[in-house]
This record gives structure tokens, C-alpha cells and sequence, in this order.
């Protein structure tokens, strides 16, 4: 992870550098954001992307852990560690 918005989600052939969608965190709380991020998606953790676009080359998605039916973006809004910008 580069930030707490922005993952490096590969498979076993590539990697991709994908923005979290509707996310944004405010930069007092982005080092807690990346420590809780950490915790809900370990490495090796499997997510379904639902994409939204992209910018400057980099995917904008909705990033879905394979074992929850919500998206991380609605959990850091739900600990109050960011806000939704959709």
C-alpha cells in the first residue's frame, strides 16, 4: 500500500495500482487510515474490483473483500476515518 487510499492489488501475473472510489481520507488521520486499512485487507487477501473509472493511469474502483458483502470505502466511512466525495 503507497497510501491509505490507494492499494497495489496484483494477480499472479500483474500488478495494479488502484485508487479506492469515493474515498477521501483527511491527512491528520493517514496514518491510523493505513494501520486500519492494514488490518481489514492483509496481503494475499482476495477482493473483487467493481471499477469506476480511472486517472492519470491508475484504476478508480469499489474494492470488495471476497469473505464481506461491503466495500472498504463504506467501512472507513463507518469508522469515521473518511468521507465519501460521490
Amino acid at each position: 500500500m503507497s497510501s491509505s487510499s490507494v492499494l497495489l492489488i496484483g494477480d499472479h501475473n500483474r500488478t495494479y495500482t488502484v485508487k479506492l472510489a469515493c474515498t477521501e481520507i483527511a491527512p491528520d488521520l493517514e496514518e491510523e487510515s493505513l494501520n486500519w486499512l492494514k488490518k481489514q485487507l492483509p496481503r494475499h487477501t482476495k477482493v473483487n474490483l467493481k471499477p469506476k473509472g480511472s486517472v492519470n493511469g491508475v484504476l478508480v474502483a469499489k474494492v470488495i473483500p471476497f469473505d464481506s458483502e461491503i466495500d472498504i470505502t463504506e467501512k472507513y466511512i463507518n469508522e469515521g476515518l473518511a468521507t465519501n466525495k460521490c
